[in-house]
């Protein structure tokens, strides 16, 4: 019998004496003369073991009680300290898998994650092949990646093993699983957690990573107390982050793996290990970082663009980089991931990936197998399409080019391009969306200006200075309950406008916000009144600044001309507010329409004033008159003059010089689009908001501007 070579039977007789030993029942000879196979530091503990079992035993005597305590005390210390250690880690099963798998990303899954049962039980695609090769390089030049692949592709799940790789090589150490929302980001986390819990190739050539997982049996409290040679390990097994236990003598540091929702509180992440070592993230994922409702949302789209690259890009510790790669899905143009994918704005690498790079040839045949599985519905009839695409296959495959042909078919379907049109066939829209990455975008068209290129149409000014060449100054007030959104703008005679100044009331500490989501209301501002009672007070605040600021115009000052207000909401205090402050003009907006006459056409009764696209009729019911404006009218004007680049006649231009960007008023600038109607011999554009209903505050405002330059004299 050798120590070093035990034969199989001597390896079963030593599991059965550790079980033994475990359970508190002693060894007899024979099983004692085998504890020489173990390790000398195992052997001395388990014959240690041993004689604790056996004094145990003995005490069993009145009267020696506190020796039976004490002795039973060492039984379960001797208990513990057994179940605490892991014992020895066996070497890799097939070092030169385990080293082919280390060396190349590709080989580490085929090795581990491929076969009939296992992750991957159909062959890569070239496309995955692109994203595999993507990864690793990724991974070892500490670049970043954005990758869009259809839903089903399998995406996430070759993307979630890419930092299993990175951490068993070491390239990386710590890696936050950043998804849209802490549970989606949990549940990548417990895909992760079951390659160490199930996958026995795996556990075979990385015993030093999976035998301290399997020994905490799925249970957290156990991790605090595991040894390995008697030195703690250090795992962690939480729901959201695994610390790896660190095996020194097998050159093992462990790693961390931390699930995070991407709203999380991200700025600034750290943590600290057992032994006072502070560590940053080295290495991240983002996978599918958007809902459907942020997509929809320029100002959500534009906040988690900026954690991206504020909180995110700034995790490492100085002088380190940090490799991040995402894996996302078009959801409409310009979101969050359309974004990510565009390297001029994030220097990334990308890959977009398509379901289908060619539609089938013949698309008449399609559209009557689509008929053939409308009648099967409608009249409970089986098979009919099936049978006709059966005969017809030939020619309605003919053209079609699939990305993944080898993708494993859903039942029903006699090929992988039947089942993608059927999906085609069924919603258009969303299938150029999740399939190819190429979405139809809402009102696809309609809308004229770019908010990322508008955000940048700066003038060189500083923030509330008036260009010496501008006669007129005006500002309008948008009303709500929780707070007031104001611009101020200035207008050459020729209704050239700049942006000189804007802002919510009272105002935000933060630059991203929404109407929803402010951080100080009125009701705040004004906590002892009731909510009408806080708004008057806003508004009569609100107006006396505005009326009481100057702005720097040249060598001189310049107070606003003008302050309008919309009084759509709570007209009864805009007119006690008009009341104490007798500049102000009242506004309210009404949409005309093609079907509508025109307000030049309306005719003119005693004391009405009719201006450009708006009336000031008499005041009757009320103390004092509110103009009405043709807001479809002036809100084509005023993206007329937000979509004409720099240096054309009447360009909209912002305040701040080539580092000022206003991306928030950009996006209420973009909040609605335009249908072009036609009625009564006439054509006119009406707007309406985007889905979703994003924040248009300042393009009201910016309208009531426009009109209030109007009433000035200000003339095209």
């Amino acid at each position: 019998m050798s120590a070093k070579h035990p034969t199989e039977a001597e390896q079963l007789a030593v599991r059965d004496i550790l079980r033994r030993l475990k359970s508190g029942r002693p060894l007899n000879e024979a099983q004692v003369a085998l504890l020489d196979l173990l390790p000398a530091a195992h052997r001395a503990r388990a014959k240690s073991r041993h004689q604790a079992i056996l004094k145990a035993r003995e005490l069993s005597g009145e009267g020696r009680a506190e020796a039976r305590r004490a002795q039973q005390r060492q039984l379960g210390n001797a208990r513990t300290a057994w179940s605490q250690e892991i014992g020895e880690i066996p070497p890799p099963k097939d070092p030169a898998r385990r080293a082919a798998a280390l060396a190349d990303f590709k080989a580490f899954l085929h090795a581990y994650f491929t076969g009939p049962d296992a992750r991957f039980y159909a062959p890569f695609s070239k496309d995955h092949l692109r994203v595999i090769d993507l990864l690793q390089h990724t991974i070892r030049t500490g670049e970043s990646c954005a990758v869009a692949m259809p839903r089903g592709s399998g995406k996430t799940s070759i993307i979630e093993l890419a930092p299993v790789w990175a951490v068993l090589n070491g390239f990386w150490f710590f890696v936050p699983v950043v998804a849209a929302n802490k549970k989606l980001a949990i549940s990548i986390l417990d895909s992760i957690k079951s390659v160490f819990q199930t996958n026995e190739r795996f556990a075979e050539d990385f015993p030093e990573y999976v035998i301290p997982v399997k020994h905490i049996e799925n249970e957290p409290r156990r991790c605090l107390g595991q040894h390995y040679q008697g030195v703690p390990t250090g795992i962690q097994w939480a729901p959201d982050h695994i610390r790896f236990a660190e095996i020194r003598d097998r050159g093992v540091k462990g790693g961390i793996l931390w699930a995070s929702g991407l709203t999380a509180a991200l700025r600034g992440l750290r943590l600290t290990l057992n032994d006072g070592t502070l560590v940053r993230p080295d290495g991240g994922i983002l996978d599918d970082p958007q809902t459907d409702k942020s997509a929809r949302s320029v100002t959500q789209t534009a906040q988690r663009m900026g954690l991206i690259r504020g909180a995110i890009r700034y995790w490492p510790s100085p002088g380190k980089r940090l490799s991040v790669f995402a894996a996302v899905t078009v959801i409409q143009p310009h979101d969050l991931a359309d974004r990510l994918l565009d390297p001029k704005e994030t220097g990334w690498r990308v890959i977009r990936t398509k379901s289908l790079y060619a539609f089938p040839e013949n698309m008449p045949l399609w559209f009557k197998y689509q008929e053939k599985r409308r009648e099967e519905k409608l009249l409970g009839r089986l098979d009919d399409a099936a049978n006709f695409y059966r005969a017809n296959r030939a020619a309605m495959d003919a053209g079609a080019l699939l990305a993944w042909p080898e993708k494993p078919l859903s039942p029903g379907y006699l090929s992988a391009l039947q089942e993608l049109m059927d999906a085609y066939l069924d919603d258009p829209d969303k299938f150029m969306a999740e399939h190819q990455q190429e979405p139809v975008a809402p009102d696809a068209g309609l809308s004229r200006i770019s908010p990322e290129v508008v955000a940048k149409k700066v003038n060189g000014r500083p923030r509330g200075e008036v260009p010496p060449a501008c006669p007129f100054l005006v500002a309008y007030i948008d009303t709500h309950d929780r707070a007031f959104f104001w611009t101020v703008l200035a207008f050459e005679q020729s209704f050239k406008p700049y942006v000189v100044d804007y802002g919510a009331f009272p105002e935000q500490p933060v630059r991203e916000f929404t109407l929803a989501t402010l951080q100080r209301t009125l009701r705040r501002r004004y906590p002892h009144r009731t909510t009408d009672a806080a708004i008057f007070a806003g508004q009569d605040e609100l107006v006396a600044h505005l009326y009481e600021r100057r702005f720097k115009k040249g060598d001189y000052t310049a107070g606003i001309d003008l302050v309008l207000a919309d009084t759509g909401y709570k007209l009864d205090l805009w007119q006690q507010t008009k009341t104490k402050h007798p500049r102000l003009v009242l506004t309210k907006g009404t949409g005309i329409k093609a079907g509508n006459l025109p307000m030049l056409e309306w005719q003119k009764r005693p004391g009405e004033v009719i201006g450009d696209h708006w009336i000031t009729p008499p005041a009757k019911h009320r103390e004092h008159p509110v103009t009405m404006i043709d807001v479809n009218h002036w809100k084509t004007v005023v993206i007329d003059a937000v979509a004409a680049a720099p240096g054309e006649p009447g360009s909209l231009t912002f305040f701040g010089d080539s580092q000022t960007v206003h991306p928030l008023f950009a996006a209420h600038l973009d909040a609605e689009a335009f249908v072009e109607t036609e009625g009564f011999g006439r054509k006119v554009v009406e707007w309406k908001p985007k889905p979703g209903k994003p924040d248009n505050h300042w393009f009201d405002c910016t309208v009531g501007c426009f009109v209030g330059a109007s009433m000035l004299g200000a003339r095209p």
